[in-house]
């Protein structure tokens, strides 16, 4: 994960990029931005290199150690990911997104794509306890066929 930092008061933008994305597929983007008091922008941007702009929206918030994040996200459509790269870049202001650092990731054929376990824990988030906070895991199953989790466990 790269912290994206800029000043003059701006937000601190976090995202990981991930290795690979899958040729024919959306790419699910999302970022966590530092909230100042209240104040946090009402949309990212996300710039395709030699593309378009596409616009990650606040969908949760939560807070740790007393500062405050809102979590962003967006699908960019399968017809942006094409190619054997993508470049992109996340800002709040589309005026300096040029002059930060790119994200690169690889994209893949799906019989590229290289063997992977019969589940994979594609994303963790969690929080501290409370009524107001969510904790998840997600899975993803690459193979075709069902997958049974009655005996697996959360260590």
């Amino acid at each position: 994960m790269r912290n994206k930092k800029f000043g003059g008061g701006l937000p601190v933008i976090m995202h990981a990029s991930p290795e690979f994305i899958i040729e024919g597929n959306s790419f699910p983007v999302s970022a966590a931005c530092r909230a100042f008091g209240e104040t946090a922008p009402e949309k990212l941007t996300v710039r395709i290199e030699g593309g378009k702009d596409y616009y990650l929206i606040p969908i949760d918030r939560y807070e740790r150690k007393g500062v405050a994040y809102v979590i962003y996200r967006a699908d960019i459509p399968a017809s942006a990911v094409k190619g054997d790269r993508l470049v992109y870049r996340i800002c709040d202001d589309c005026e300096k997104i040029d002059k930060l650092t790119p994200y690169t990731c690889r994209i893949i054929a799906a019989s590229d794509m290289p063997a992977l376990p019969e589940l994979v824990i594609t994303e963790i988030f969690g929080r501290p306890k409370g009524k107001e906070f969510t904790t998840y895991v997600e899975l993803f199953n690459p193979t075709d066929k069902a997958v049974d989790l009655y005996d697996y466990e959360a260590l």
